[in-house]
């Protein structure tokens, strides 16, 4: 039974180190968001360009861990070149979330080069979209996740809620 028992705490403190590396590797967010819907174009079969609608916090382009204030409104972007099939995996990946009221991460902090558009704003001139560490879920509305910066999620949450 204490091989058995050895054996699985082995295993985890091994599972435990791969992923402290990983959390390690990864830079702070560029956007935190709420994602109410998505506009692929032309079309979801075949999409070179996104609308992304919701709330967003941007990284406020200083060193730190700041983030500007919690904004409604949406954000476009288009597909980089070679990057085709990964933003497109990433595109599906706000499909998910999108409508589930889930605070999101995506993009880098340090070369974050998206905006946010008012819902009134011309939809033209997308931003090449920010490929980085992928889209993280960060709270699933039952309360914060761990995360570097668990204030800037529940702003995101209370802005949300006053929106809706």
């Amino acid at each position: 039974m204490k091989m058995k028992q050895r054996l699985v705490l082995a295993l985890l403190c091994v599972s435990f180190a791969g992923s402290s590396l990983l959390l390690l590797a990864s830079g702070p967010a560029g956007c935190y968001a709420i994602v109410d819907r998505i506009v692929m174009e032309p079309n979801e079969s075949a999409p070179k360009r996104i609308q992304v609608w919701g709330m967003f916090s941007l990284a406020d382009g200083k060193s730190g861990n700041a983030y500007l204030a919690p904004q409604p409104g949406y954000m476009y972007f288009e597909l980089q070149p070679s990057m085709e099939k990964q933003t497109i995996a990433e595109w599906a990946d706000l499909k998910t979330v999108s409508g589930t009221e889930s605070v999101i991460a995506f993009g880098e902090r340090y070369q974050w080069n998206g905006k946010i558009r008012k819902g009134s704003d011309k939809v033209e001139s997308p931003d090449a979209y920010p490929l980085y560490n992928g889209i993280t879920r960060v709270v699933t509305g039952r309360g914060l996740g761990s995360i570097e910066n668990p204030a800037v999620a529940a702003q995101l949450l209370a802005a949300h809620k006053k929106k809706t």
